[in-house]
């Protein structure tokens, strides 16, 4: 396959994670480490860690160095459980945002869970009570399964996202919850970059290269369920150098702060375009992959 911008048209989507955030750098050091990965892809580098890899873009007075794991991770759902010990009448259990309370007898919808014969038929019923709610959590939608007295509930949507599920019980000796939160969500992951060092020349011209690529930033890739190109990200590396354009012609740091959402970014070719979620504070940008990315 050809090298060059052309050539990452090929590559497919995959999962980035920055270790600790992308840490404090240049636009152009984040490029680069990209576009490493873009190799890595067109070689079909082998899976493993590749420390203090050298990384270069087209600007020849920009060198990044990065720690690179390569590896396909499977993204992983977050889940919590509730086990049922003798559950009284009117003890709830708050799943997602949504409560769920103990009855005598039959329950009447499933907002309700009988805690009649015994506690593996209690489990059961909350169960299914949760899985056929129709009403909407707080945080996308669960599922839940039951055995032997013990109901695990599991996030619609995998990855750390779920972590943040919430689960409070009113009594915890006979609704006892595994936690605040749900536990267990991991994103998947193919590429993992951890950020050293770079060699970032001064030059004395003036224009974008010398005022606008020169100010380190610090990005942060939130968790999301959905891959994207190499293409893509360096369209939304193009659009924060913009966002550092004004920064740069304005002389103040908080020049464009705004969440920019449905951005619909070009890429290097007039056929495509990605959507991403910005967050600009100051230096500190947050990008969020969207469906579209």
């Amino acid at each position: 396959m050809g090298k060059g911008v052309s050539a990452l048209s090929y590559l497919p989507q995959v999962y980035i994670e920055f270790v600790g955030s992308a840490g404090d750098q240049s636009i152009n050091a984040i490029r680069a480490g990209f576009n490493k990965i873009a190799r890595m892809q067109e070689e079909e580098i082998a899976d493993g860690t590749y420390s203090g890899e050298v990384c270069r873009t087209d600007d020849p007075y920009t060198s990044a160095t990065w720690d690179i794991v390569t590896g396909e991770t499977t993204a992983v759902a977050a889940s919590g459980t509730v086990t049922c010990a003798t559950a009284i009448a009117d003890d709830t259990v708050t799943v997602n945002g949504l409560l769920y309370t103990g009855v005598a007898g039959a329950k009447s919808d499933n907002t309700e869970f009988s805690i009649d014969t015994s506690d593996t038929a209690a489990a059961l019923d909350l169960a299914a009570s949760i899985t056929a709610d129709t009403r909407t959590g707080t945080l996308n939608d669960v599922t839940a399964v039951s055995a032997l007295g013990v109901v695990t509930i599991t996030q619609s949507v995998v990855g750390t996202l779920g972590n943040a599920t919430t689960l409070v019980s009113s009594d915890g000796a006979t609704l006892a919850v595994s936690g605040a939160v749900f536990t267990g969500g991991v994103d998947a992951v193919d590429y993992q970059l951890t950020f050293d060092s770079e060699v970032n020349n001064v030059i004395t011209t003036i224009g974008r290269p010398a005022i606008a690529t020169r100010r380190i930033i610090d990005l942060i890739l939130a968790s999301s369920p959905y891959p994207f190109s190499v293409r893509s990200g360096l369209a939304m590396l193009n659009f924060i150098e913009k966002l550092e354009d004004r920064v740069a012609e304005s002389g103040t740091g908080s020049t464009g702060d705004a969440t920019y959402t449905g951005v619909s970014l070009r890429g290097s070719t007039p056929f495509e375009s990605f959507d991403w979620t910005i967050t600009k504070l100051g230096n500190d940008y947050t990008v969020t992959p969207t469906i579209t990315s």
